[in-house]
């Protein structure tokens, strides 16, 4: 379980988030908390995460993609029971986005769930091998 960050929903846990991401061997297990990102650059494939409600924090349009977590060249990333949520205050008409993928590989959705987001909440370039199952966009 991610540890050292508020995972409040208020607090920027950026930085925490991607500590905990680089820690864990196979799974990164929230355990149900809130977490606010804002240009986290997802650090390395064959990671599952679960069981959170990411907040995309309203700076992220000035983001890569302007996506709030973004993956590039990876292989093997999965988010299971997931909520991403667009943070409050941040302009809806912005293209801010949850996530984006660029030539990335095997990339799985499970019981996720996209709230706040107009026009695209995901981004995607060059990705191959998509699974979605039982998702709300």
């Amino acid at each position: 379980m991610a540890k050292n960050g508020a995972f409040d929903g208020q607090t920027d846990d950026t930085a925490p988030l991607r500590a905990a991401l680089q820690a864990a061997t196979h799974a990164l297990e929230l355990g149900g908390r809130t977490t606010l990102v804002s240009g986290l650059s997802f650090p390395r494939g064959n990671l599952t995460v679960r069981n959170a409600t990411i907040i995309v924090g309203a700076q992220t349009a000035n983001a890569s993609f302007g996506a709030g977590i973004t993956h590039d060249s990876l292989d093997g990333v999965t988010y299971e029971n997931v909520t991403f949520t667009l943070a409050a205050g941040a302009n809806p008409s912005a293209m801010v986005r949850a996530l984006a993928f660029v030539n990335c590989r095997n990339v799985s959705f499970k019981s996720c769930r996209f709230r706040g987001f107009t026009g695209n909440a995901m981004y995607s370039s060059g990705t191959q091998i998509v699974l979605v199952d039982d998702c709300g966009f």
